[in-house]
């Protein structure tokens, strides 16, 4: 019994240091695995219903945000408040100016008309969410029509980017309008929307074809 012990051991432990010798099924294996699942694509890529999430997630955080400052319109962001543009506009340039919208809105209306525009913006970048998480599940129901499918995906993909790209620019000029009331928040908003633009709303066709293939 103790010899067949140390025969096993020897054998194991040649085994075990032999070098592994790839065949053309793992090369291609290997491959394809590598062609489809890269290492960028597996450390940064993420699913079309998860962007979808994404945007539901912060066109709701942002609608929140928007609705409650209505009620510090007044004693912030217009003249009969803390900070009139007179005290404001002389120390600022001209770049300052031009992104900055609500330096041109004196009055408690115009402040509340823009606000509820960039509020109907931010309920859009909410729908849009909802709207692509709808049309991602017809599109694994209905396969038949892929050809108008795509075009309406791409439709959605320029109407999502605009729709970003506008609350993302009115945030920043509501922010520009008294920073004295920046938090991190705000930062991270500006982060998120700006990321928000170039995130897509339709899935590569060749990484489909390959998956279906395979």
């Amino acid at each position: 019994r103790g010899r067949s012990n140390t025969l096993l051991l020897v054998q194991s432990s040649y085994i075990a240091h032999q070098p592994y010798r790839y065949t053309a099924n793992d090369m291609t294996s290997s491959s394809s695995t590598s062609s489809s699942y890269g290492g960028w694509k597996t450390c940064w890529g993420s699913s079309l219903r998860a962007l979808h999430y994404y945007r539901i997630a912060l066109g709701s955080l942002l609608t929140l945000e928007l609705a409650l400052r209505f009620r510090v319109l007044q004693p912030f962001y217009t003249d009969e408040g803390t900070l009139p543009l007179h005290l404001l506009l002389p120390n600022v340039d001209q770049l300052y100016r031009g992104v900055c919208i609500h330096c041109h809105l004196p009055h408690l209306w115009q402040q509340q008309v823009l606000l509820a525009f960039q509020l109907a913006m931010a309920a859009l970048l909410t729908l849009n969410g909802v709207w692509g998480i709808m049309d991602t599940n017809n599109s694994n129901s209905n396969s038949n029509s892929n050809h108008n499918h795509t075009w309406k995906l791409r439709r959605r993909q320029a109407f999502s980017s605009i729709t970003a790209f506008v609350s993302w620019f009115l945030y920043l000029s509501l922010t520009l309008r008294n920073t004295w009331l920046n938090y991190i928040l705000d930062r991270y908003f500006h982060y998120l929307l700006l990321h928000a633009i170039f995130l897509p709303t339709t899935s590569n066709e060749s990484n489909n074809n390959n998956n279906n293939n395979n």
